[in-house]
């Protein structure tokens, strides 16, 4: 079984995203998201989890991020520690310019 630890960015754009969703959709929402979300990432403890590599990453040449899809978001972490550990790098509003985000992050070396 996998551990799962947070990125301190990964963890701000949660918030952030959670944030947004309780100002303009209230907390009942926002709530719903919040569980979506956990569960997902909670699906990763399993090493039977299929993995993918975040092809808008590949592209410019960062091979060691993976992406799990919640519609609307995606989640983009690191498998660790040979295999055992799951870091939560961020997690990014698809309707937003994906590739602009995150060559940014790239950037700001926060993924």
């Amino acid at each position: 079984m996998r551990k799962i630890i947070w990125a301190k960015h990964g963890e701000n754009a949660f918030d952030n995203i959670l944030k947004y969703i309780i100002e303009n959709s209230g907390s009942i929402n926002a709530s719903k998201v919040y569980d979506e979300i956990i569960g997902k990432i909670e699906l990763l403890k399993s090493e039977r989890v299929t993995t993918r590599k975040s092809q808008e990453l590949l592209e410019i040449g960062i091979n060691d991020v993976f992406e799990i899809n919640v519609k609307p978001w995606k989640i983009y972490y690191k498998i660790l520690n040979n295999n055992k550990l799951i870091s939560i790098q961020y997690i990014l509003d698809t309707r937003r310019n994906i590739e602009e985000v995150l060559l940014n992050l790239v950037i700001e070396n926060k993924i």
